[in-house]
């Protein structure tokens, strides 16, 4: 990975991705594979920063020791939500920069994921500007697979949707609402996403229309009704149909938050 003057770069070396570049700069993600682009990102939104206020009401913040992470010395810092015991982010600091050396995500006491540097350097060039291909605004394979996200408001949702966004009534300790989302996709159309934060993580509730295979698999029987955790890429997320919106909760929360904030979306 190589950080600076606004870009970022991600290199896969090993693995099923070996080849792979994710490129973020000027408000939008590439994906850059060994044959050459495959999507392209357009973010609409910022990511926000977490916020020391909200941090402070909603977490209790303890160094618990020091290690030694990419051959620098660094301090242990745990991060407990004061709601409940079920989560827990644990960071490794840079004594010296203060920069996240390693980060660590725990539910209900089990290692969720895990990030780690084995090495880093400081001082260095940021990573160059890319330049994207030609063909890059015009209609290819690669923008068949591509994303814009945009802000959006209520009635703009609703008109998406075919119905008013459907809320949670539920919402784990510290967590607020911070906005819509529209997820335009150019192959699958357009779904809604509301986003949450407690000042450190993020929760979302994405919603779409029915497709028709749910119904051929069984929604009229009232299988689809039930919230239940199902694999979504490589993470967990709890899914449930509500009328006819497909309703996905997703963030850093244990199986059983998640699946209660999906069982009282109405």
């Amino acid at each position: 990975m190589a950080r600076g003057d606004g870009r970022t770069v991600l290199h896969y070396l090993t693995g099923p991705a070996a080849g792979m570049r994710i490129i973020q700069q000027e408000n939008q993600v590439w994906e850059v594979g060994p044959k050459g682009v495959r999507r392209a990102h357009k973010l609409g939104i910022e990511c926000p920063l977490p916020d020391p206020k909200a941090l402070q009401e909603n977490f209790v913040v303890r160094k618990v020791g020091h290690a030694q992470v990419a051959n620098r010395p660094t301090s242990v810092v745990s991060i407990s939500p004061r709601s409940g015991p079920n989560a827990q982010i644990v960071v490794w600091l840079d004594d010296e920069t203060h920069f996240p050396l390693a980060r660590q995500q725990l539910a209900d006491g089990r290692v969720v994921s895990e990030t780690r540097y084995i090495s880093v350097r400081y001082n260095v060039p940021p990573p160059k500007k890319w330049e994207p291909p030609q063909q890059a605004g015009e209609r290819g394979r690669w923008r068949a697979r591509g994303l814009d996200i945009q802000r959006v408001d209520a009635a703009g949702a609703a008109k998406i949707l075919g119905t008013a966004v459907k809320r949670p009534t539920y919402l784990p300790g510290g967590f607020a609402e911070q906005g819509l989302v529209t997820l335009r996709y150019s192959r699958a159309g357009a779904a809604v996403q509301i986003r949450y934060g407690d000042g450190l993580r993020v929760m979302t509730i994405t919603e779409h229309r029915r497709p028709r295979l749910v119904e051929q698999q069984g929604a009229r029987q009232g299988r689809w009704a039930q919230a239940r955790i199902v694999q979504s890429r490589q993470r967990k997320v709890a899914r449930r149909l509500v009328g006819e919106i497909v309703v996905t909760v997703s963030g850093p929360l244990s199986d059983r938050e998640l699946l209660k904030v999906a069982r009282s979306v109405r």
